[in-house]
């Protein structure tokens, strides 16, 4: 009688045994997963920072650093400049280095951001660029008011501002200094957008020629180009160069024109011209960048 309850309990010891391993094993194979993903998701993260450590030093063309350097890494730079990320964020983000320096009383902020391209360094740049200031030479291109001065080299962006209280005195020299100092201490080639050559001269709007990351002229498969303002004679309109990934998805795009825009295509660039009054002018501004696209086009043959 006792051997035959034995043998009755045995298969359900079995069973409960069974299932105490595979409850084990699921939970290893769940953590291993876990690990897994984990560790793809830390190989999945913004690449290192090309900003050697020690960029910026005690002592800078005569200022001396002003504290501790601060980085911010992605949505913490509302942390830093509330109002402004999301620019920032829209044009390839990757990391900020904020330091402050100082000389007397002056004390003056540096903020060096890393961006994923050239074009979206050059995008952030054209971002600040106004009828107030004016362009100076410094790095690939820089643009100077009275408090602040920004340039951009390769895929980094720069702003320098006064932030001191001082009243009633251009900080234009000091601001050139510590630019000149620190884009000589950034990596990478001075160059710019090869596109914005392409915008003829006559009745350019000089600061006006953007960098537009995503939907140019608000159209979402018009993916990224380049805008630019012109004037003529008081009366004013726009040119766009669009880039697309292919020249079939480029005639596509022209063939969707309609309005009071005029375009043309050029191998996988979209040309054209909107809002002018006088449509001779748009037209002739359009064979304009058509030409200059077609000559790089036969200058890469």
């Amino acid at each position: 009688m006792f051997g035959s309850a034995i043998q009755r309990i045995t298969p359900i010891i079995f069973i409960i045994l069974a299932f105490i391993l595979n409850a084990f094993y699921s939970q290893k194979n769940l953590i291993n997963s876990s690990s897994a993903f984990a560790i793809e998701t830390v190989k999945a993260r913004k690449p290192e920072s090309d900003i050697k450590p020690g960029f910026f030093p005690q002592k800078a063309a005569g200022f001396e650093l002003d504290g501790k350097v601060k980085q911010y890494n992605g949505k913490d730079l509302y942390l830093a400049i509330d109002g402004e990320a999301d620019l920032f964020l829209n044009y390839g983000f990757i990391r900020m280095q904020i330091a402050r320096y100082k000389s007397g009383k002056n004390i003056y902020e540096i903020q060096l951001a890393q961006v994923d391209s050239l074009y979206n360094a050059y995008g952030l740049f054209s971002s600040y660029t106004n009828q107030y200031g004016k362009f100076v030479r410094v790095g690939s291109m820089g643009f100077a008011e009275d408090n602040v001065l920004t340039f951009f080299r390769d895929k980094r962006f720069v702003r320098i501002q006064n932030i001191s209280q001082s009243e009633g005195k251009s900080f234009g020299k000091d601001l050139k200094k510590l630019a000149d100092y620190f884009s000589g201490k950034l990596e990478g080639k001075l160059v710019v957008p090869v596109e914005i050559s392409y915008f003829p001269k006559a009745g350019l709007i000089d600061y006006s020629v953007r960098y537009v990351p995503k939907n140019v002229l608000g159209k979402r498969n018009f993916k990224r180009g380049f805008e630019a303002e012109y004037n003529y004679n008081g009366k004013t309109g726009r040119a766009f160069i669009v880039i697309f990934d292919n020249k079939k998805d480029a005639e596509n795009a022209c063939r969707s024109i309609t309005g009071n825009r005029t375009a043309a295509v050029s191998g996988v660039y979209l040309a054209g011209a909107e809002g002018f009054s006088d449509k001779s002018k748009a037209e002739k501004l359009v064979r304009g960048l058509k030409a200059a696209l077609d000559a790089r086009a036969g200058n890469q043959d």
